[in-house]
């Protein structure tokens, strides 16, 4: 269903790559051991800013096309769903979900995961980014 969208996308335009940088950047008090996950991560905008940043990226996305494309800029993208991807429990300082809930059937085990994987977990809404941090 995803596999023919993000190809040949266009890099994000100055403006919005420098508000992503603006966003990666707020990850920082969050940052231990450096490794960023964004889950859904469409066009890879936010992983770019992240790499920009210092950060160590990866990314779930069904997208083939977008998997192919951010693994050409340095990401470790996993192609299918987080519960697919395996990562090891804690692995992530920060981990993304932008917009990926209206994808979801069943959202329990998403959040299982994000909470097993992760350090930090970014939640956008709309366009008020809210970071809240677990301690280990």
């Amino acid at each position: 269903m995803y596999d023919g969208g993000y190809a040949g996308e266009p890099e994000a335009p100055p403006f919005l790559a420098r508000r992503f940088d603006e966003i990666v950047a707020r990850f920082e008090s969050s940052r231990r051991n450096g490794r960023l996950l964004d889950i859904g991560f469409g066009a890879g905008d936010l992983l770019d800013a992240a790499r920009r940043a210092g950060w160590t990226t990866a990314g779930v996305e069904v997208a083939r096309a977008a998997v192919e494309r951010a693994r050409q800029r340095g990401t470790e993208a996993f192609h299918g769903t987080l519960q697919e991807a395996r990562f090891e429990a804690a692995s992530f300082d920060v981990v993304i979900a932008e917009e990926i809930l209206e994808h979801v059937t069943d959202v329990s085990p998403l959040f299982v995961e994000i909470a097993r994987g992760q350090s930090s977990f970014a939640r956008r809404l709309g366009d008020s980014l809210k970071v809240s941090a677990r301690r280990a």
